[in-house]
């Protein structure tokens, strides 16, 4: 009893004089919640520990434009980030390295459209913030928070609304319902089928009008993160991509299927990954839905899955040959 009593200050003056442990960086969220790639978008990183040479980590091409000043936030690090034009649309794990070490991964997303935030004073139909089309609004619908949005459409335009939120990291569980500025009801959604609890809506426009959005958490708690990215437009979606991978290595073809596609649309992709991946981001464009004109651009096919890649020949392809 008494040699343990008198070795335990020995012990604690050995844990005192050692040096502390510099703890990593960490990541809570970022503003904005993604970025349109092709274009140098303002980002800031909050979190803690972000001071010690910082450096982006990411799956995909990017540049960072020099900072004007040294960083000596620890807690927010402000960075010009331009994400490669040709990256495949979709929602990618970042992390931040210090000299101090690795953060955690952070959900980050990467679009084709220009990006909004949402503005507040939109909590009722008369109300609705008026919004570009198409677009990708960034807001949060916190507790019972109801968000209204307006934009202007064409007769006979397949649009798409689809509100990404478990899909992105948040605690908001959408439903989302479409109606003409008269209030005629045209769609709504709650747990579309293959997106977690997110919600999608996909409609032909009845007339040429304005259009509002209603959008909140369908439990009205808005718990945990409650933050969404809500993409607006004549976009061109999928709801199935068939098969839906295949060998590491090999040019496949891929049927899209489903959502605002007029028609099946067939695309074809050489899935190189590095040995040690299993996921393929798959890319496919269309043109635009609805009548098209010489000035309308070619858009990447949104909501599209990473196709899964593996050594072994896919069973489908082999009995297709």
């Amino acid at each position: 009893m008494t040699r343990r009593s008198a070795g335990l200050p020995v012990v604690i003056g050995l844990a005192l004089a050692s040096p502390g442990l510099a703890s990593p960086p960490q990541i809570n969220a970022t503003t904005p919640l993604g970025a349109q790639r092709g274009v140098v978008s303002e980002v800031t990183i909050n979190g803690a520990n972000l001071t010690g040479n910082p450096s982006l980590v990411a799956p995909f091409v990017f540049e960072l434009q020099p900072p004007a000043a040294p960083h000596t936030d620890a807690a927010n690090w402000k960075l010009k980030l331009n994400v490669a034009a040709g990256t495949p649309i979709g929602v990618y794990p970042i992390r931040v390295k210090t000299d101090d070490g690795l953060s955690n991964p952070f959900l980050f997303s990467v679009g084709q459209l220009p990006q909004v935030a949402e503005k507040e004073d939109n909590n009722a139909f008369e109300t609705a913030q008026v919004i570009p089309s198409p677009v990708v609004v960034e807001g949060q619908a916190a507790g019972n928070d109801v968000d209204y949005f307006r934009f202007a459409g064409k007769k006979g335009q397949r649009i798409v609304v689809d509100a990404q939120c478990a899909r992105i990291g948040s605690g908001v569980d959408p439903s989302i319902r479409l109606t003409t500025v008269g209030r005629t009801f045209v769609a709504s959604a709650d747990d579309t089928a293959g997106l977690l609890t997110d919600a999608r809506l996909t409609a032909t426009l009845p007339e040429d009008t304005d259009y509002v959005i209603e959008l909140s958490d369908s439990r009205y708690q808005g718990g945990g993160r409650p933050v969404y990215r809500l993409l607006v437009g004549a976009v061109p979606v999928a709801d199935e991509v068939f098969p839906i991978g295949g060998r590491r290595g090999e040019t496949v073809g891929f049927e899209l299927r489903g959502g605002n596609l007029p028609d099946s649309k067939v695309a074809a992709a050489t899935l190189n990954t590095t040995p040690d991946s299993q996921v393929f981001p798959l890319r496919a464009t269309n043109q635009p839905l609805g009548p098209a004109t010489p000035t309308d651009p070619v858009l990447d096919v949104e909501s599209l899955p990473s196709l899964a890649v593996s050594r072994l020949p896919d069973n489908n392809a082999e009995k297709k040959k």
